[in-house]
């Protein structure tokens, strides 16, 4: 049975754990409401953007016209722990997708390469938490990016040019966005989202609509920057759904805390009493020896 000093002790280290977490909390929900905010207002822009492509049809997609070459995957990591197990769960989806497109690159059936086969993947990797896994497990990769917990679009500029780089000079035939697609703020889904080639929708024939100065200069206008809204509209949603985790095992974190200290509190004031108690009894006791001497 613990002393009293101890029990004092581990009330002092809980209370410091409650505080360090209350802290947190406090610091991821602020994140939280700005990106929130920041992904509701892009969110509406990017449904005009989607309409605009549906204008234009098949004209904004893009094609690398490339066979024998990767694709590529970027992993939209978190920067931090202490959320969960939104980076486990990340991940592990990601070993699972680059696994299957290993595998699908070395299938004999696959005759996009030579000898029927395509190259490893190209892994590219945004966040500290995801390049110290990719690291401990030995996971190559070809670049690494650190974007703020809040991210801005000129921030995450240098990643964009890199991918739109590697596809438009043929070194990769596709891009995929591996994220956490957020459901609310105790769900994120992992997803890969591809981002390159651009897909087209619509037909694209209506013949009521002036092109100025001409249609293939609107649609590749609009191509670039339907490419912009569709990468920055998945990294606010994956930066969203990390501050959500966050906050969500802050705040749980802080609670077992709080509910951990009341209890310390109780058992350490019930050893305190018994204390006094046993030493009344025992002065009680000493002054009746001497009355009956």
């Amino acid at each position: 049975m613990a002393g009293l000093e101890q029990l004092k002790k581990r009330l002092r280290s809980v209370e410091l754990s409650g505080q360090l977490a209350g802290a947190m909390r406090t610091v991821a929900s602020a994140k939280y409401a700005r990106i929130n905010r920041m992904y509701a207002g892009y969110r509406h822009y990017a449904e005009e953007m989607a309409r605009l492509a549906r204008l234009c049809g098949d004209s904004v997609i893009w094609h690398s016209g490339a066979a024998a070459v990767p694709d590529c995957y970027v992993v939209l990591g978190h920067n931090r722990g202490m959320c969960g197990g939104y980076n486990a769960q990340l991940h592990a989806f990601m070993e699972e997708v680059l696994t299957k497109a290993a595998q699908a690159g070395s299938d004999p059936a696959d005759t996009a390469g030579e000898a029927g086969q395509t190259p490893a993947p190209l892994v590219v990797l945004c966040g500290k938490a995801t390049v110290a896994y990719c690291q401990e497990r030995g996971i190559r990769y070809e670049r690494s990016f650190l974007l703020p917990d809040v991210p801005d679009f000129d921030a995450c500029r240098p990643l964009l040019a890199l991918l739109e780089s590697l596809y438009r000079e043929g070194k990769v035939r596709s891009v995929h966005l591996i994220h956490q697609h957020f459901v609310n703020t105790l769900s994120q889904v992992p997803a890969d989202k591809l981002l390159l080639p651009l897909e087209g929708s619509g037909d694209g024939s209506r013949a009521d609509i002036l092109w100025i100065p001409d249609r293939e200069t609107v649609c590749a206008d609009i191509g670039r920057r339907i490419l912009d809204t569709v990468f920055f509209q998945t990294v606010l949603e994956a930066a969203l759904g990390a501050q959500a985790a966050t906050l969500t095992a802050m705040r749980t974190a802080y609670d077992n805390a709080t509910e951990s200290a009341e209890k310390l509190t109780i058992q350490i004031n019930k050893r305190r009493q018994s204390a006094v108690t046993t030493g009344v009894i025992e002065t009680s006791s000493g002054a009746l020896h001497e009355g009956e001497e």
